[in-house]
This record gives structure tokens, sequence and C-alpha cells, in this order.
């Protein structure tokens, strides 16, 4: 059996999990309370998705807050985010049939901006975790996506479980978003994107193939025999 991938690196919100959405409602709800008047999802498409920066940047500057404010809105915000996560994690359709088909043949790994008590919310409700070989949340990074130090600490990890080198394009990375092709790409890593709804109208050019579903990713990474054999 040939493989082109040894490994493969996923993204999480918008990949594995449709949690997009319930983040912008968790920004929202805080708009609201405060009295900012802004769409928290365009911001948050803007911001977050496309840029890796936030979406207090405009409350801070139209509501002239502190640091210190903006933190408090940001614990805010985060409770109110676990609230939402604790009614249920919406999966992504297929994914965990198309988990279950890759493991026996990949080493695979969750690289996301996510914090880390987040991702194990999420995860304890879709027992995703026993697919991977380990996850890198954002408290294990200093910079974000679009940066590739996420990406680069996760090739790291890879080599680990391999007892030869590894090259870069050797390893996958399944991304939805344009700040997260980017990490990718600039890792030196070869990129599928699947865009959302929040992320199909940014900039995914650099991807390597952009797919309409997770569900087209067995056939492409798999030989035809191994699919066969599935």
């Amino acid at each position: 059996m040939t493989q082109q991938f040894k490994a493969i690196l996923w993204d999480n919100d918008g990949i594995l999990v449709n949690t997009e959405p319930l983040y912008a409602q968790a920004v929202q709800q805080v708009f609201d309370r405060i009295g900012f008047v802004g769409d928290a999802e365009e911001l948050y498409k803007h911001y977050t998705i496309r840029l890796g920066t936030h979406v207090w940047d405009p409350v801070q500057k139209q509501l002239a807050l502190s640091e210190e404010d903006v933190d408090e809105l940001r614990q805010e915000r985060d409770k109110n985010y676990e609230i939402l996560l604790d009614q249920g994690a919406p999966i992504i359709p297929h994914t965990e049939e198309v988990l279950k088909k890759l493991r026996p043949y990949f080493s695979m790994g969750i690289v996301t901006s996510c914090q880390r008590k987040h991702l194990e919310i999420i995860h304890t409700q879709t027992g995703f975790f026993q697919y991977f070989d380990f996850r890198i949340a954002r408290e294990d990074f200093v910079q974000t996506k679009p940066n590739p130090e996420p990406y680069l600490l996760a090739f790291k990890k890879v080599e680990a479980l391999h007892a030869t080198p590894l090259q870069k394009n050797e390893i996958l990375v399944i991304e939805d978003s344009e700040r997260g092709v980017i990490s990718a790409k600039e890792a030196g890593m070869t990129c599928f994107a699947i865009p959302t709804s929040l992320t199909k109208d940014t900039d995914l050019s650099r991807a390597d193939r952009i797919l309409e579903s997770i569900e087209e990713l067995p056939s492409l990474v798999l030989s035809s025999h191994t699919c066969c054999g599935i």
C-alpha cells in the first residue's frame, strides 16, 4: 500500500465540531449586555477567523475600555461559551466515521487555537480523543494561527511518533479557515480546506485542495486497495 501522507493534523472548530456559531453567540451575549452595537458573527469572521486577532478591538476602541475591562469581558464570554458547550457540542456530520477509517493508517493530532478547557468539554462529549495521538491547544504556543508555530510544534510531536525521519509535506493538515491554511502552508505542510458557512467567503487559495465535505477525505488519502478493505 502506497500512501502520500504519514500523518494528519486536524483543526477543531469548524472541522471536527460546529462550535464556531456557539462562540459567536457567547460573544453576542456580552455585546448585548454592555450595549455594544455590532454583529458578533461578522466581527468573529473578520477578526478571529480571518485575521487571527480578536473581536474586542472595535469594542475597546468604541467604548474606551481598559485592558482590564476587556479581560473581564473575555472571562464573561468564556463562561457563556462553556454554558453553551455544556448543552451540546454539535459534531460535523460524518466526522466520526471518517476518523474511524483513517485512524489505523495515520498518526493523527488536533491542532487548535481553542482553549484547552473548552477542548476538553467538547471532546468529553464527542469521545473523539480516542482517535488522536496528541492534541495541541491555545496554551501550548505563543503565536497563534496564521503564524506557523502551532503546526511546527505539531511536527515535532509527529516526528517523535515515527522511527524514520519525516518530510513536512508528508503531513496533511485539515483546516476550514484562511488563517489556518496560512499557518499550515507557512509550516511547509500540505493543507486541504473544508470551508464552513463562516469561512466560505474567505481566501482559501493557498490550500492544496478545497473539499466540499469531510466525506471526500478517505478516498483521497487512502489507496483504492485500502478503501476497498475498510
